[in-house]
């Protein structure tokens, strides 16, 4: 299971922003993998890890699938880049 989950705007961490939890302390113990996406340019790198970690249990295979955890704070789920950047970030 990968849970993906939005959260507040990095920027605004510490001044009681909606959804400023911090939410990787919050599911650390309960989930294999828990990483945040902090740029537009990292989202595939960490889904990707997400899945890997999800499907085999580490990035290196140890045979342990477990439940892991993103999150897509709100000013990256808005962040746009170009065509050919997206292009070169998935292959």
């Amino acid at each position: 299971m990968v849970m993906i989950s939005g959260s507040s705007v990095q920027n605004f961490t510490g001044c009681s922003d909606f959804q400023e939890l911090d939410q990787i302390a919050a599911v650390k113990h309960f989930s294999k993998f828990s990483t945040k996406a902090t740029d537009i340019t990292k989202k595939a790198t960490f889904v990707f890890a997400a899945i890997d970690w999800t499907a085999t249990g580490s990035k290196y295979g140890t045979p342990r699938c477990d439940g892991t955890y993103l999150g897509l704070p709100t000013d990256v789920l808005h962040q746009t880049i170009n065509k050919s950047e997206a292009e070169n970030l998935i292959t």
